[in-house]
C-alpha cells in the first residue's frame, strides 16, 4: 500500500485553511486505499508528524519531525518512529507552500508529490509576474495594474489610475497571496485606502484588478484513488524525477 506524506499548515497567513484542508483530504486519500501520514508545519517552520490530522491549528501534536533520504528511501523520522514515504500530497497554502519551494524540497530528495513543479508554483505564486507572462504571450485575462509598493502607494494617485484606466469597481488583491487572503471589492474612493492598506500588510506588492461578472469555475477530482496513482506513474515515469505534473493541483492563477 503506498504511503502518502499529508503536509500542512505553514508559516503563511493561510495556516487555519490549510489545517481545514488536510482534514477533509486525510479521509479522502484513506478511501482511495492509500495509508495517509500527517504531518504538520508549525508557523515558526517546524515539522511535526501527528497521529491524525488536527483541523484546529493548536490541538496538533508536538512531534519533531524531518523527511530524508535514507538507504535509497526517502522517510519520515521522529524520535519515536520512522516510515518510509512513497508520495506527497502538501496542501500547504500560499507562502513557503505554493510558491514552489517545498515543492524544491521535493525534488532534491526525488520525492514524488502532487501538483505543480517548481518553475511553474514559483511563477503562479508571483501573480505579477504570472500576469506578465499572460500579457506576453497573449493570453485574455482582465484589465489590471500592479501597485509596486503598496505600503507607501498614495490612495489619490491609484484612484486616479483607477479611473483613467477601467473605472470601478475593481479588486485590490496582494500579488503572493491565495485567492481571498486581504482581498477587497472596492466600489469607490472611500474604501479604496482601506483596501490597499490591508492588502500591503499581507504583501509589499499589491494589485488592482477590474471587477467582471460571471460564473466561477471550480475543478474537483472525484476519484482520488485513480489521480494519486496517475500523478505517482508521470512523476516516477519521466527519467525518474519527481516532477509535479499539475494532475491533483496547482497555484491558482487567480
Amino acid at each position: 500500500m503506498k504511503t502518502v506524506a499529508l503536509i500542512y499548515g505553514g508559516e503563511s497567513g493561510e495556516h487555519d485553511v490549510s489545517c481545514v484542508s488536510a482534514g477533509y483530504l486525510e479521509q479522502t486519500i484513506a478511501a482511495a486505499g492509500f495509508t495517509a501520514v500527517p504531518v504538520y508545519i508549525s508557523r515558526k517552520g517546524e515539522w511535526h508528524r501527528q497521529p491524525r490530522v488536527a483541523t484546529l491549528a493548536a490541538e496538533n501534536v508536538q512531534n519533531p519531525s524531518s523527511l530524508l533520504q535514507k538507504n535509497g528511501r526517502v522517510v519520515l523520522t521522529s524520535a519515536t518512529e520512522e516510515t518510509a514515504i512513497d508520495f506527497a500530497f502538501p496542501i500547504v497554502h500560499g507562502t513557503a507552500g505554493e510558491d514552489g519551494s517545498l515543492q524544491g524540497f521535493f525534488e532534491v530528495l526525488g520525492l514524488a508529490y502532487a501538483g505543480s513543479g517548481v518553475a511553474t508554483s514559483a511563477v503562479c505564486m508571483d501573480k505579477a509576474l504570472m500576469r506578465a507572462l499572460f500579457a506576453v504571450n497573449q493570453i485574455p485575462q482582465v484589465e489590471y495594474f500592479v501597485i509596486a509598493d503598496a505600503e507607501s502607494a498614495d490612495s489619490e494617485k491609484i484612484h486616479a489610475r483607477i479611473e483613467s484606466s477601467f473605472g470601478y469597481p475593481v479588486f485590490i488583491k496582494p500579488c503572493n497571496m491565495g485567492s481571498s487572503v486581504g482581498v477587497h471589492k472596492v466600489s469607490g474612493r472611500d474604501a479604496l485606502a482601506k483596501a490597499i492598506r490591508d492588502a500591503a500588510v499581507k504583501a509589499g506588492i499589491c494589485r488592482a484588478d477590474v471587477a467582471l461578472t460571471g460564473p466561477q469555475l471550480l475543478m474537483l477530482c472525484d476519484d482520488m484513488a485513480t489521480a494519486l496513482r496517475r500523478n505517482d506513474q508521470s512523476h516516477r515515469g519521466a527519467q525518474g524525477s519527481s516532477r509535479g505534473s499539475g494532475g491533483l493541483t496547482g497555484s491558482a492563477a487567480d
